[in-house]
């Protein structure tokens, strides 16, 4: 195997590994804003 195709191979590589890394970044904010939103309404609750 040459040594560009190679790199080819870890470059594809290396979108996997970002591509999969943004989904999990994405659901973890997702879960941030939830976490806030809910915490806002409590908190709004409380001091009514």
């Amino acid at each position: 195997m040459n040594s560009e195709t190679q790199a080819q191979k870890q470059i594809i590589a290396s979108l996997k590994t970002i591509g999969n890394n943004f989904l999990k970044t994405s659901k973890h904010l997702r879960n941030v804003e939830k976490s806030c939103r809910d915490a806002s309404e409590k908190f709004q609750q409380t001091t009514r």
